[in-house]
């Protein structure tokens, strides 16, 4: 029995080899994808200043500023976070950096784990991974739809598109808001007597907030409650039914949610959306964004910067993937190559033909036996290494090389090398 002393902290899982290689290839896929679409990558510190998140957390937006960060204090007593997301690090590279003058920074993905002290969910642990973009300085709606089809290519590239549905809403201004969230307020007080006493002061505080609810009895509530759209102004109600109009032109199927606001509730002056999964038998988000115009004012600018954005929980799309593209071929990258010697003495030439090897192509994954085993021996461990190619070493002109089951005796390394080649430049074309 293994001792618990081994086990990771709760909420933390290690990611082993075989979910790496799924992992690292949808993300080449789409990372391919975003940049096509004119994005450029962007690095983001894990560790963030305290006053960053504090600034939404003094207003209550949502529990994952107020409860639900990992907070470090440093030598000095200052707090640091761990990030519990990226679209406020993105905005505030942004404005630090002043890329408002640059627009090569104005489209920007970025991939890596967040940090959230929570109870865990299925495939969303305390430190889990996204796949983000953000998109500054524009007000066309035409943007918001780009986004869109973006995680729609994801998506269908990756055969998952027969298993998510997408969700929208359209989420007023400051204004807009205000008047809706007062009626809200107005509606659900009837209800009072029936709905947690937490709850309420949540509501108080942020009405929009229980309308991001999973509480059953809450939403039965809500089946009846004011529906953000008829806050709307004629402007606001125009640009939702354009980009309705646009979703259909592009053939991307869609159903409005009048409840929908996202668990981060900084979005506002536009279309939100998610795209969620029922193949695990409930309904979880795999995607979700939308515009967040005013959220740069929020963290101390001086002016709104237009911007909009989305995320993608990556550890539950590997898991809807895996569930649902047993059959999926993957792009090969390199052959594994398995060499073994059959006599001791020839130890320091398998060193130098792997070293030969390696310096001439860039496409084999070489994994190198020391120990002495017969034949039958090697071509067992090979096959436990998923070896496409091996190579038995006799003496230094005597190599049995072994590809696609046939087998063959080499006499020299040029030969050797010239099949090597043919092998390299397929892989390469592959």
């Amino acid at each position: 029995m293994i001792n618990n002393n081994f086990n990771s902290a709760k909420g933390f899982k290690e990611i082993l080899y075989d979910d790496l290689l799924i992992w690292n290839n949808l993300l080449e896929i789409s990372k391919n994808i975003l940049n096509k679409y004119g994005f450029n990558e962007i690095k983001l510190p894990i560790i963030e200043n305290s006053y960053l998140f504090d600034l939404l957390n003094k207003d209550k937006y949502t529990d994952i500023f107020n409860k639900e960060i990992y907070r470090i204090k440093d030598k000095k007593g200052n707090f640091l976070y761990l990030r519990p997301e990226s679209t406020l690090q993105c905005i505030r590279i942004y404005i630090k950096n002043n890329l408002l003058k640059n627009r090569n920074f104005d489209k920007l993905w970025y991939f890596g784990p967040m940090f959230r002290y929570e109870n865990t969910q299925f495939c969303r642990h305390r430190e889990f991974y996204q796949l983000g973009a953000e998109v500054f300085r524009y007000d066309n709606i035409e943007y918001d739809l780009e986004l869109i089809l973006i995680i729609n290519r994801i998506f269908k590239t990756l055969n998952l598109d027969k298993y998510i549905k997408l969700k929208i809403n359209y989420i007023g201004n400051n204004y807009e808001t205000k008047i809706f969230c007062e009626k809200f307020i107005f509606y659900i007080n009837k209800y009072k007597e029936s709905i947690d006493k937490n709850i309420l002061e949540k509501i108080n505080l942020n009405p929009l907030f229980i309308l991001d609810t999973k509480d059953k009895d809450i939403i039965k509530i809500l089946k009846d409650s004011p529906k953000i759209y008829d806050f709307l102004n004629k402007d606001s109600k125009f640009k939702f039914n354009y980009f309705i109009n646009l979703l259909i032109n592009n053939n991307i199927p869609y159903e409005i949610d009048s409840l929908l606001v996202r668990g981060l509730n900084y979005y506002n002056n536009g279309i939100i959306f998610e795209w969620i999964t029922n193949s695990f038998n409930k309904d979880l988000t795999i995607c979700g964004g939308g515009r967040y115009d005013s959220l740069s004012k929020k963290i101390g600018c001086k002016y709104n910067i237009n911007s909009l954005g989305f995320s993608i929980g990556w550890n539950r799309l590997v898991e809807l993937f895996k569930l649902n593209n047993n059959n999926f071929i993957y792009k090969n990258k390199y052959f594994i190559l398995y060499i073994s010697i059959l006599d001791i003495k020839y130890k320091n030439f398998m060193i130098e033909l792997s070293e030969s090897i390696h310096n001439n192509f860039d496409k084999f994954k070489i994994k190198l036996n020391f120990s002495l085993k017969s034949i039958k021996k090697n071509f067992l461990l090979s096959n436990k290494y998923n070896s496409n190619i091996v190579l038995l070493i006799f003496n230094k002109n005597k190599i049995l090389f072994k590809y696609n089951k046939k087998e063959e005796i080499i006499n020299s390394k040029k030969k050797l090398f010239d099949i090597f080649k043919n092998i390299n430049n397929y892989i390469f074309n592959v």
